[in-house]
């Protein structure tokens, strides 16, 4: 029995029975004294008990708004602590990699993708692609024809005369009917608005002729260049466009990439001579090597953003 069970029950108990005959001497009821003690044991047991424990608050489950609030801010406090930007990665990263990894990071323009597959890959980092006959011959023809009567001493960046450049070339208005077809290719690969190509430059190289190792436009903290800048930006993207095909002489050298491109009618090189934020990318100096027979090219470059100033669509030098 539980009375019997805890230690201050049988003692009063015990208790009861010893002083049951004096209890029946003394006219006790001996019943009721034996139900006391009973009632007394039962108590001290309970007290003996160790009380259960308390239950354990209830947890409130945040509510989804909350938790997607919790991650907008963890998302804002790691991107405020990398930094991270479009040129490259984290500022405290940059000096652990080498100056090659920091270019391959870095955005630059994209060709479009219905267009990547009539290029041949000529370097994967710096991009630089070919794609054989993107104009046709009686296109190339017609460019020819119309830029002969026109030719000038060719210039660097449309001002100075340069002894690293000793061709003729001339800027073709591009409402000519001869450069629409060219100019409608050129929109479809880049990807351009009509506002950010340059007029075409038709260039023409004689025997001897070449231009030396350079980039396609000025570094962003050449004074001389400050000038060409400002209508449209810098150059993002070239298509060298050849006219002709040259037997000897007049190749394209990339000279940090182990690249030359022999010239074939029709056939253009594409690449991006610097990047989005306008800093040239040195890998991708080029230079045309004397020619030993006479060698016609086509060249369109496309601008960082639309020309405001109207010179691109109404360029007084174009022909």
């Amino acid at each position: 029995m539980m009375m019997l069970s805890g230690q201050p029950s049988a003692l009063l108990l015990a208790a009861a029975l010893l002083l049951l005959p004096a209890a029946v001497s003394a006219g006790l009821d001996p019943i009721r004294l034996i139900f006391v003690a009973f009632i007394l044991g039962t108590g001290a047991l309970s007290l003996r008990r160790p009380r259960p424990a308390a239950p354990a608050p209830r947890q409130v489950r945040p509510s989804r708004a909350a938790v997607i609030e919790d991650l907008r801010h963890a998302a804002a406090a790691s991107a405020q602590a990398t930094k991270l930007s479009f040129d490259g990665p984290p500022a405290s990263a940059r000096t652990e990699r080498p100056a090659s990894t920091l270019l391959k990071r870095r955005r630059r323009w994209e060709i479009s993708a219905d267009h990547l597959g009539r290029l041949t890959v000529l370097s994967h980092s710096p991009p630089l692609h070919a794609c054989g006959g993107f104009l046709r011959p009686e296109e190339c023809a017609q460019l020819i024809g119309t830029a002969a009567r026109v030719l000038v001493r060719s210039t660097v960046y449309g001002h100075a005369l340069d002894a690293s450049r000793t061709s003729r070339s001339c800027l073709l208005a591009r409402t000519r009917p001869e450069c629409r077809a060219a100019l409608e290719k050129v929109l479809a690969l880049s990807g351009a608005l009509p506002e950010q190509v340059e007029d075409p430059q038709v260039t023409c190289y004689t025997r001897g002729q070449r231009y030396e190792p350079h980039c396609d436009g000025p570094e962003l903290h050449d004074p001389q260049g400050q000038s060409f800048l400002q209508c449209g930006g810098q150059r993002l993207l070239t298509v060298l466009i050849y006219l002709n095909a040259v037997p000897r002489g007049g190749r394209t050298r990339f000279s940090q990439l182990g690249v030359e491109v022999a010239p074939e009618q029709g056939k253009a090189i594409v690449f991006a001579p610097a990047f989005l934020d306008g800093e040239i990318d040195a890998a991708l100096v080029h230079e045309a090597l004397p020619a030993e027979d006479e060698k016609w090219v086509c060249q369109f470059w496309i601008r960082q953003r639309p020309d405001t100033t109207g010179v691109f669509m109404h360029n007084p030098d174009a022909q």
